[in-house]
C-alpha cells in the first residue's frame, strides 16, 4: 500500500482555514493537540514548520507515538542550567526510557469510558507514559495510587500526594509530565438488537419509551411487518401491521409518531401518516396523490408541517402545515428539493438542495435566495440565510442551541462542491469536513446522512471511508472545539440514522457487519466501551429518595471501587460527570430542572443504571 493510501479521507478544517490554504504546520499542530491540548500551551509548537512532515500515520496510536516521539524531542533540547547534576541525570535518563516507550508503541486501552481521555493503568496492566516514567524510575507505587485514586485524572487534576516531589526530583515540571500524557480513544463495540427487520434501517425516532426505527423490510423478529417498527426495554416490534409504499422521514405529529413517504393505503396514495394505535393517513384538499418528503411537529396553533412533491407544484416543492383545526395552508413553496428538517426550542432549520423559498402568509408573498439551507427563528419571527459554502446536497441537520451542523453529498467532480460538513454559528458557516480523493468509493462521492451528539462530540454517520482500508467506514467521531474528527468504527455498508434513546446511542443502515466479521444486521447499538452488552441488564442501581429535589443517592450493590458517575437527560445530553477522587454515590441535582434523568455508574466491577425524577 503506498503512502498515499494511508493519508486521510476528509480533509479537515476550523473557523477560516479551508482545504486550499491549510499549510503542514497548522495539520500536524492540530493532529498533535488532539492528541494532547496541552500543546497549545507549549512554546516549541510554533516552532512545527513546514519541513516537519509526518507520513504514514493510519490509527491514532500511531499518532500518539508521534506525539511523544516530538515531546522527546522538544524536551531534550529545553534548557535545564538551573536543574542539579543528579536531576539532569534523572531527566535523562528518563527521557531514553520515554524513547523506549514510544517506539514500542503499546499503550493502555481505554474500554472504561465512551470518550477520549486519559488512562493511568488499564486493565491489561499497561501504563500511560507519565506512569511508566514514574514505574521505571522504581516509583511504581506512585504510579498504582494514582491509578486507585484517580484513574482517568488528567496531570494538572491529580491530587494524589507526591507527585510534585516526584517530577521534582526526576527534573521534570507538572506542566511536562502535562504534556507527555495523551488521552485515549475508547475502544467501541456494537451491540445486535436480537433478530430485527430484514431489510434496510433509514430512520430512527427516539420518544421517552420507544426507539422507532423506519426503512425498507417485511419483518421484524421473523414476523410480518411493513417498512417502520419499535424497540424498547430489549425488544421489537411492529408498529401496527407497519406502512406500506416508500418511507421518506419519520417525525412526530402532536406527539405521535408520523412518517411522511409515498404511502399506499387502500389502493391509494397519502403523502403523511401517523400512528395512535392505528395508522390515519393524511391527505391535503387539492394534492391528492402527492408524495412527501420530510416532516415536523407543529408549533402554536398548527399540528404538523409537511413538504410534498405534487404536480401542481411546478417549481420544486411545497410546504404545508395542518392546523389544530385539522384544515391545511400552504406557506412555502422550495425552489428544489428538500430532504430534512429538523427543530429546537427556538430554531427550524431546512435543507436539502434548492436556491430560493417563496413564503406565503396573509399579508404578503416574498421570495428568499438561500443556497441549500435556511433557518427560522421563531422567536424573532425572521428567516435566516448564509453563504454557499455546504454541500450540493445537504442531507441532515443537526440544531445544537445556536449552533446548526450540516451533513451532505460531496465529491471531487469538477463544478461540484467537496464540502461534506458544515458549521453553521453567529451567522457564519465554517466548512469543517472535505472530500479528498485517496479513496473513491461511491462513484467519486462520499456522504454525511447522519448527525447526534456523543459525549459533547458529534457522531457522524453515512457512506464514506475515513484514515484509510482498515481503521474508519461509515462512521466517524467529530470534535465539536476544536473542528478534528477521528475514526470511530469500521462497518460494512452506510450508516443511514444515528439517535440517542435511553442515554445511549443507536443506529440504522444498511450494515451487516462491524470489525469485518462481527454481525449486527441494519440496526444496533453502540455498547458500554467496558463490553457490557446493556447498562439496564448488568447491575441495577438502588437509587433514594426517587423522586428527589435535591439530591440522589445510589447502591450499586457491588463492592467495586466506584469510578465514574454520568447524569443525563432523556434526549441523552449528559448534565453532570463526576470521576477521580470527587466521584460519589451522593449526587447534588438541586440545580437540574424538574423532569426525568439517568443516572450511571461505573465501578471496578460493573456497570449501572436507573431513572430518576427530579421534583
Amino acid at each position: 500500500m503506498t503512502k498515499a493510501l494511508f493519508t486521510l479521507i476528509f480533509y479537515i478544517a476550523v473557523g477560516y482555514v479551508t482545504a486550499n490554504n491549510r499549510h503542514t504546520n497548522d495539520a500536524l499542530f492540530q493532529k498533535l493537540a488532539y492528541v494532547n491540548a496541552e500543546w497549545n500551551n507549549q512554546p516549541e509548537a510554533k516552532q512545527l514548520t513546514g519541513a516537519t512532515q509526518i507520513t504514514g500515520n493510519t490509527t491514532y496510536n500511531q499518532w500518539i507515538a508521534t506525539h511523544l516521539m516530538l515531546v522527546e524531542q522538544n524536551l531534550r533540547n529545553r534548557d535545564v542550567s538551573s536543574l542539579s547534576a543528579q536531576q539532569k541525570q534523572n531527566r535523562a535518563n528518563l527521557l531514553n526510557e520515554l524513547h523506549g516507550y514510544w517506539q514500542a508503541g503499546v499503550f493502555p486501552i481505554n474500554n472504561y469510558l465512551s470518550y477520549k481521555n486519559p488512562v493511568f493503568i488499564d486493565r491489561g496492566g499497561t501504563h500511560c507514559a507519565v506512569g511508566y516514567l514514574m514505574m521505571q524510575s522504581g516509583h511504581d507505587d506512585l504510579a498504582q495510587a494514582i491509578n486507585r485514586n484517580e484513574k482517568f485524572a488528567y496531570v494538572h487534576q491529580i491530587k494524589t500526594g507526591g507527585v510534585k516531589e516526584w517530577a521534582d526530583a526526576y527534573g521534570f515540571t507538572i506542566d511536562e509530565l502535562a504534556w507527555i500524557q495523551p488521552s485515549y480513544m475508547p475502544t467501541t463495540k456494537f451491540t445486535e438488537l436480537g433478530i430485527g427487520p430484514n431489510g434496510p434501517v433509514d430512520f430512527l425516532l427516539s420518544q421517552p419509551y420507544h426507539l422507532n426505527f423506519a426503512g425498507h423490510f417485511d419483518s421484524v423478529n421473523n414476523l410480518p411487518c411493513l417498512n417502520i417498527g419499535r424497540y424498547a426495554n430489549g425488544q421489537m416490534d411492529c408498529l401496527g401491521n407497519g406502512v406500506d409504499g416508500n418511507i421518506t422521514g419519520i417525525s412526530q405529529r402532536n406527539g405521535q409518531v408520523a412518517v411522511t413517504g409515498s404511502l399506499l393505503y387502500a389502493g391509494q396514495i397519502y403523502p403523511a401518516a401517523y400512528y395512535n394505535g392505528t395508522w390515519n393517513y393524511l391527505n391535503i384538499p387539492g394534492r391528492e396523490g402527492a408524495f412527501g418528503q420530510c416532516g415536523i411537529s407543529g408549533f402554536g396553533n398548527y399540528l404538523y408541517e409537511v413538504a410534498i412533491s405534487h404536480p401542481l407544484a411546478l417549481d420544486g416543492q411545497e410546504l404545508w402545515k395542518q392546523n389544530g383545526n385539522n384544515s391545511w395552508q400552504l406557506t412555502a413553496t422550495i425552489h428544489g428539493i428538500l430532504k430534512d428538517i429538523k427543530v429546537d426550542d427556538r430554531y427550524q432549520a431546512y435543507v436539502g438542495s434548492f436556491d430560493s423559498i417563496t413564503l406565503y402568509n396573509a399579508l404578503d408573498t416574498f421570495t428568499i435566495q438561500a443556497h441549500n439551507f435556511i433557518l427560522r427563528d421563531r422567536y424573532l419571527d425572521q428567516w435566516l440565510t448564509a453563504g454557499t459554502e455546504v454541500s450540493d446536497t445537504i442531507l441532515v441537520a443537526k440544531v445544537m442551541g445556536k449552533t446548526v451542523y450540516l451533513g451532505g453529498v460531496c465529491s471531487d467532480d469538477s463544478g461540484k462542491s467537496n464540502i461534506c460538513l458544515t458549521r453553521y454559528l453567529n451567522g457564519v458557516l465554517q466548512p469543517l469536513v472535505f472530500y479528498y480523493p485517496y479513496f473513491p468509493l461511491y462513484n467519486n462521492r462520499h456522504a454525511i446522512s447522519a448527525l447526534e451528539e456523543y459525549d459533547n462530540n458529534l457522531l457522524l454517520g453515512g457512506e464514506f471511508k475515513y484514515d484509510g482500508s482498515v481503521a474508519c467506514k461509515s462512521l466517524a467521531l467529530l470534535d465539536v472545539i476544536s473542528g478534528y474528527s477521528t475514526s470511530f468504527a469500521f462497518l460494512d455498508s452506510s450508516v443511514n440514522a444515528l439517535a440517542t434513546f435511553n442515554g445511549e446511542i443507536y443506529l440504522g443502515g444498511n450494515f451487516s457487519r462491524w470489525s469485518y466479521q462481527k454481525p449486527m444486521r441494519y440496526i444496533g447499538k453502540v455498547s458500554l466501551p467496558t463490553g457490557l452488552s446493556d447498562f439496564n441488564g448488568n447491575t441495577p442501581l438502588q437509587l433514594y429518595p426517587n423522586p428527589t429535589q435535591s439530591t440522589i443517592t445510589f447502591s450499586t450493590g457491588d463492592n467495586g471501587k466506584l469510578l465514574q458517575t454520568v447524569v443525563s437527560d432523556l434526549t441523552g445530553r449528559e448534565v453532570i460527570r463526576q470521576s477521580g477522587i470527587e466521584v460519589s454515590n451522593s449526587i447534588s441535582v438541586e440545580h437540574l430542572p424538574p423532569g426525568i434523568y439517568i443516572l450511571k455508574a461505573l465501578t471496578q466491577n460493573s456497570t449501572g443504571s436507573a431513572r430518576f425524577v427530579k421534583n
